[in-house]
């Protein structure tokens, strides 16, 4: 890493960090204990960890430097901290089973997220704070802890979304390189969004994830990563991507090149641009004609590298009735908790529905390689 200024580190990529240990040029030791402080001054006002494992962070690192001085092989995230969010389970550290904080149990197992960083060398810091362990923000719903939410970064008088905004404000604010997330409906795209980072919500069934702690099987629900670096975004996810006979709903297929494809670029690619898939007026958010003028400026920009940009203008069914009856059909939803199962004629109409909009999206994509 350039630069003998140890403030080097709160901003290095994950990347670069485990390419100085492998270089010799920092210790895993050292970086952890580096973060270890960092968290120590900065948290107690983003309030972004609800857990530090110090003494199993510590462990982690003189492990991790032992394998170097030995001349062991080394997995891509060697050294690196990371923080989790707790859903995605980490032994013996606390983990929801269900979406109220009173429903928590220790972690038995790792999840397999969590297996996979650990076999590429990451450090597991702690978890960050899930606030509603899950729940949504969504105008006119109560949000008992949002007092409590962590703090935005860019500005301590926000919040950086929910559910996982712990591990976006450790990871914006410098305390980590880079985190885990969980995603259901924008739980770590949209802390992503308001905090500067790269997230990233898979298909499901590319990141495998089995929930020890719950019962059932959530269809919506992936792990991901959250990074201030794009290239550690890809790398994580070349890390934690792939199947696994765990995981009931799982892709056979190996996970794509995420790093190997980072450098192609953008010329050639015919992109479908939609303000708000004809929604915007269903949902009205204060602000909103501002953020879609804003977006709709920089995504337009791609065409100045060779991109071929297409605006569509359709309006679409709205998915969100129908998403509230399978989730109480499948037990997946915040909606589902204490309400009898819909009938046989709703559930149908809700799954035709869902086919409708997988057809619609089926169609803009098979004209498109991306909206």
């Amino acid at each position: 890493m350039p630069g003998d200024d140890a403030a080097d580190l709160n901003w290095a990529p994950a990347w670069a960090i485990r390419d100085a240990i492998l270089r010799r040029e920092v210790s895993p030791v050292d970086v952890v204990e580096h973060f270890l402080a960092r968290i120590e001054t900065l948290d107690p006002n983003l309030h972004a960890f609800s857990l530090v494992d110090r003494d199993g962070a510590r462990a982690q690192a003189r492990a991790a430097e032992a394998a170097v001085r030995a001349g062991e092989t080394t997995g891509v995230l060697h050294g690196v901290p990371m923080v989790i969010k707790a859903s995605a389970g980490v032994k013996g550290l606390p983990c929801p089973t269900d979406f109220s904080a009173a429903e928590i149990q220790v972690a038995q197992h790792d999840g397999i997220v969590v297996e996979r960083l650990r076999a590429a060398g990451a450090v597991i810091l702690g978890l960050g704070v899930t606030p509603g362990m899950g729940g949504r923000l969504i105008p006119g719903d109560q949000v008992p802890d949002l007092p409590d939410h962590p703090r935005n970064p860019w500005d301590l008088a926000r919040v950086p979304g929910s559910s996982s905004a712990g591990v976006a404000a450790a990871t914006a604010a410098g305390l980590v390189p880079a985190g885990i997330g969980g995603d259901d409906g924008g739980s770590t795209r949209l802390p992503a969004a308001l905090s500067g980072l790269v997230g990233f919500h898979a298909s499901r069934g590319r990141i495998p994830h089995v929930d020890y702690q719950r019962q059932g099987h959530n269809l919506t629900q992936s792990a991901g990563p959250l990074a201030r670096d794009v290239r550690d975004a890809a790398q994580v996810m070349q890390v934690i991507a792939g199947p696994d006979a765990r995981q009931f709903i799982t892709r056979d297929e190996p996970a794509p090149d995420y790093v190997g494809e980072l450098d192609r670029g953008v010329a050639g690619l015919r992109i479908a641009w939609t303000d708000d898939f004809g929604l915007g007026e269903a949902y009205p958010t204060p602000g909103a004609d501002r953020i879609v003028q804003a977006v709709r400026e920089a995504a337009h920009r791609f065409t100045a590298l060779g991109a071929q940009m297409n605006v569509i203008d359709e309006r679409w069914e709205d998915f969100w009735p129908a998403n509230l009856v399978t989730g109480k059909a499948y037990g997946y939803s915040l909606s589902a908790r204490g309400e009898a199962p819909p009938s046989p004629m709703a559930l149908q109409a809700a799954l035709e529905q869902r086919a409708r909009t997988y057809a619609t999206f089926a169609g803009v994509l098979r004209r498109h390689d991306l909206l």
